[in-house]
């Protein structure tokens, strides 16, 4: 991943043409959160991936950091761990690598385009796809005054959108991705910012599945632990 935070996926869930007063509201949230995050140098965060299929669940848990430059990330470190997996990304100089077993392997390039990243600009046809958003202002959320926003986006829409984007609509597959829209349920994310540093400080994407009888969810969940204070990111093997 060029720009490994969950926090940019996160934020990208409420990209441009929310409606209404909330809708505003949430927009203004956003703005003013992307702004505060342009003048860090510094970022720390954990994260976790929970997958329940059935009532059975594996969780992959995640820490990491990366230092910036005018908004821009310099170089980044993501430890992953959990549902059989062990290992370490990293992002520098333009490059990834990947350890795993005490070995270096490079990944090649950060593509130049950042097709990894999810930012706002990904998300402008989101619209349609927002059913709802509700803001909460004036909350005390782990000592930190707060507001949070729980948003639902209808992800057949957005599927639909992404095919539409990407090119895909004329391969003769509507049905096929009919079927998998079917399957999803609706995307529910909360969202939690300070409303003293206006940054996000942790946050929670929800998404069901159900096929043939069998249901499943993916959770994430994110919190940063740490802006602007000293963070470890190993050189380039």
């Amino acid at each position: 991943m060029a720009r490994i935070l969950p926090v940019l996926a996160a934020l990208a869930l409420l990209a441009s043409g929310c409606l209404g007063a909330e809708g505003r509201q949430a927009q203004t949230l956003l703005e003013q959160s992307q702004a505060a995050t342009a003048q860090v140098r510094s970022l720390s965060f954990q994260a976790d991936i929970t997958i329940t299929t059935d009532g059975r669940a594996e969780t992959m848990t995640m820490d990491g950091a990366g230092t910036f430059a005018h908004g821009k990330p310099v170089a980044q470190v993501i430890h992953v761990r959990g549902a059989g997996v062990t290992g370490t990304m990293l992002v520098r100089d333009g490059r990834t690598w990947v350890e795993q077993d005490g070995r270096w392997t490079a990944a090649g390039p950060v593509p130049a385009s950042g097709a990894t990243t999810l930012g706002p600009e990904t998300f402008e046809k989101l619209a349609g796809a927002i059913k709802d958003v509700h803001v909460q202002d004036g909350q005390t959320i782990g000592g930190e005054p707060s507001a949070t926003v729980t948003a639902t986006i209808d992800t057949g829409k957005l599927l639909k959108s992404s095919i539409d984007s990407n090119g895909l609509k004329g391969l003769g597959l509507d049905h096929a991705f009919d079927e998998i829209a079917k399957a999803r349920d609706d995307m529910n994310v909360v969202l939690v910012f300070s409303e003293r540093t206006h940054l996000l400080e942790a946050g929670m994407i929800t998404l069901g599945f159900h096929a043939e009888g069998h249901e499943a969810t993916m959770q994430l969940g994110f919190r940063i632990t740490g802006v602007n204070g000293p963070v470890e990111i190993p050189p380039a093997p």
